[in-house]
């Protein structure tokens, strides 16, 4: 039986899977007030040339950040499974599942809404990126490396 202390870790490996979820829920209403999103054939409103050239420039960002999530989705989940099971400590993988969910929230707002708004031309998307995604992911997997060599 896994100790309680890393309920948290697993439990943030589905918070990530919604997150990646979450840009492109918020695109979907719009998508069906304009008549555009059919459910028997979703991929078809996200992979058309025609109907990628309708959506507006938040929903395409949107649409970018949900790739973004997924791209980094399997490579964190196997970040926690990896710590785990070489024994690095409960409280440290927690605290690194707790950066890349708070990163990850942050990356989303700052990628469909923040950034068009304060102008960075992809600066602060790309530090909240490295920073809250990149770094505590690897960060497990460097803690793992590390307890497995002692």
């Amino acid at each position: 039986m896994l100790v309680k202390a890393l309920r948290w870790p697993i439990q943030s490996v589905l918070a990530a899977g919604a997150l990646a979820l979450s840009p492109l829920i918020a695109v979907v209403p719009y998508l069906q007030r304009k008549g555009t999103f059919r459910n028997d054939n979703p991929r078809e409103c996200q992979e058309s040339a025609a109907a990628v050239a309708e959506l507006p420039a938040w929903a395409l960002r949107a649409r970018n950040a949900h790739n973004n999530n997924l791209e980094m989705l399997g490579y964190y989940a196997a970040g926690i499974v990896v710590a785990i099971t070489a024994g690095v400590s409960p409280a440290v993988i927690a605290a690194r599942a707790t950066e890349y969910i708070a990163g990850r929230a942050l990356y989303n707002v700052v990628y469909v809404a923040g950034e068009a708004k304060i102008k960075t031309r992809g600066y602060l998307r790309s530090a909240v990126f490295f920073l809250g995604c990149v770094a505590p992911a690897t960060r497990l997997w460097v803690s793992a490396a590390a307890e497995a060599t002692l």
